[in-house]
């Protein structure tokens, strides 16, 4: 059968009814009163919290694809069984008939209380280490293929990673970006003589697939929780080790030593070789991945001034940073 898109709107009515009649029974919460407050409404999924008058909070997802939901579902029965910080997946509703009726399929999980890393500013830096061990440790859990945890790929990596930095290529050349002092285009020669670290038959890792830092709390215990389960798929980790590193660190030099330090403690010596040989392929392809996202934020427009400036910087500072990393290795 052909997969379904849904995104239709979801009447008030209709919703209120589908949550009486099959989320609050299956978390344990039969007749009881609840109320919604809209968290995102975005071109995937709709999200909401969800109370309930007892007390029971929980996170309430309308999912706009199967292979989406789907997702969700393997992703939780993987990351419990090995016992990592996620939220505890409670109602997912996989069915046809719901997505004809409601537009949408739905997902109600566990709401964890916490603060989102990029809410901490300067006290995110006493975070460092805890954060690297996590994530080195999920990077341990390794499979043959890649991509979504529903939607595995045995082949074909090479040439997407490619394709992407082509494209990323292309969209700085455009924008007259410079790399050593020659246009930005050179920097597909370099990829290509390269892409031979790329050895898919290796394996890949877990990750978390979108390491943005609202996607990563610090509860009140103090202990470090992942949100967003969606995301979680199969990649080189090197990939996710540098988007992690930039992401918490930026481009301070002192965070950024420290998070080597504390992921190096804490990950497989399998994995430590792997980054020492392979790292600064994948290192110059989340520089170029940062130089790209904030070149395409430049081209927004009414950007405030302040922001401006501040995506000119980043893009700058990834270009510099990539340039040292090919100096590095020619």
């Amino acid at each position: 059968m052909a997969a379904m898109t849904t995104q239709h709107e979801i009447q008030p009515d209709a919703l209120a009814g589908y949550i009486t009649k099959r989320i609050l029974p299956a978390v344990g919460r039969q007749g009881a009163s609840f109320t919604l407050e809209l968290i995102s409404s975005g071109s995937r999924n709709i999200i909401w919290f969800l109370t309930i008058a007892d007390g029971g909070k929980y996170v309430l997802k309308a999912v706009s694809k199967r292979f989406r939901i789907k997702n969700i579902i393997w992703a939780h029965a993987y990351l419990e069984r090995r016992g990592l910080p996620v939220p505890r997946l409670l109602f997912a509703d996989r069915a046809w008939k719901t997505a004809r009726t409601m537009g949408y399929y739905f997902a109600c999980e566990e709401r964890v209380d916490g603060i989102a890393l990029d809410g901490l500013g300067d006290e995110r830096a006493g975070h460092i280490k805890p954060v690297a061990a996590l994530f080195a440790s999920m990077h341990a859990n390794r499979s043959l293929r890649w991509g979504k945890m529903k939607s595995f790929q045995i082949l074909g990596f090479g040439e997407y990673l490619m394709r992407k930095a082509a494209e990323r290529i292309e969209a700085l050349a455009g924008s007259g970006c410079t790399v050593q002092g020659k246009p930005a285009a050179g920097l597909l020669a370099w990829f290509e003589q390269k892409k031979t670290i790329i050895k898919p038959f290796w394996g890949f890792n877990l990750c978390h697939g979108d390491v943005n830092m609202k996607n990563i709390l610090l509860s009140p215990g103090g202990s470090i929780r992942l949100i967003d389960t969606e995301a979680f798929k199969f990649l080189p980790f090197q990939i996710e080790y540098f988007r992690l590193a930039y992401g918490l660190c930026g481009f301070d030099a002192a965070a950024l030593e420290q998070f080597t330090s504390a992921y190096a403690a804490a990950a497989t010596i399998k994995n430590l070789q792997r980054l020492e040989t392979q790292g600064f392929f994948y290192h110059a392809y989340v520089l170029l991945e940062i130089a790209w996202h904030f070149n395409k934020k430049l081209k927004r427009e009414n950007l405030p001034a302040a922001e401006l400036r501040g995506c000119r910087e980043n893009r700058g500072k990834a270009l510099e940073h990539l340039a040292a990393v090919i100096e590095k290795k020619p």
